[in-house]
């Protein structure tokens, strides 16, 4: 891989690997907001003689080994550098599954980051699951003192919002740019520089350019790179 930095308007667009890029944005950013490819539990995949894996649920079986992404990065390695990007008096909203939250949490408060809420994002779609339909998906916010109070605090701590339909998706993981936007607005200010290591689709960079605030995103996969460059331009 051959580091890129692209800038386009507010933001600055870097092809590299987000643990060394972020090793020059030590005390630099006002808010972090991102959706890291972190580690999957193992098993989940179901058998073809399995009862509870017939009709809806056909053609949803997968292994949950981590194979949905090529390279998973540990909360342990990645929880340490985004910490120290921040300023003093910032917050950092981190998306995980259900089976990651503990995880999370435990690898950010570790690094002195503080745990202020767990907030569920409530989608238009569920998922099949032998133990009841999921509907949701988390993010945890953390804040490095002194703590401050967000933007509007009478928002509550469960989002509605639909995802992202297919044909519109430069990334499979891709977040609607509303539901990233109520946070960004929430806890920065016009100005502001807003970081997200795990690029994806660019919509973090989207979402903070529309509120009139900066943006780093480092994206380390060629083809999402390319993708996601050329999506930003079509939608700041």
């Amino acid at each position: 891989m051959t580091r890129h930095v692209d800038k386009i308007g507010p933001v600055t667009l870097i092809l590299g690997n987000s643990i060394d890029e972020m090793a020059y944005l030590t005390g630099k950013i006002d808010l972090v907001c991102t959706d890291p490819p972190y580690e999957l539990t193992s098993g989940g995949a179901g058998t073809d003689d399995d009862p509870s894996m017939k009709g809806m649920f056909a053609s949803s079986k997968y292994s949950n080994s981590g194979s949905l992404f090529e390279e998973m990065t540990s909360w342990a390695e990645f929880s340490g550098p985004i910490s120290r990007t921040m300023k003093k008096g910032t917050q950092a909203y981190v998306m995980c599954n259900d089976k990651n939250v503990s995880r999370c949490q435990e690898a950010f408060t570790h690094h002195g980051l503080i745990f202020h809420n767990l907030l569920v994002w409530r989608k238009n779609t569920c998922i099949p699951n032998r133990q009841y339909m999921k509907r949701t998906e988390f993010c945890l916010m953390f804040g490095k003192q002194p703590a401050f109070t967000i933007g509007n605090p009478s928002d509550d701590n469960v989002f509605d919002d639909n995802v992202v339909p297919p044909g519109q998706k430069v990334h499979k993981s891709q977040k609607p740019i509303s539901l990233l936007s109520k946070w960004i607005e929430n806890s920065s200010k016009p100005g502001d520089l807003v970081l997200d290591p795990f690029s994806g689709s660019g919509a973090t960079a989207v979402a903070a350019a529309r509120l009139g605030r900066r943006a780093i995103v480092i994206e380390k996969d060629q083809e999402y790179f390319e993708a996601s460059r050329k999506w930003i331009r079509e939608n700041i």
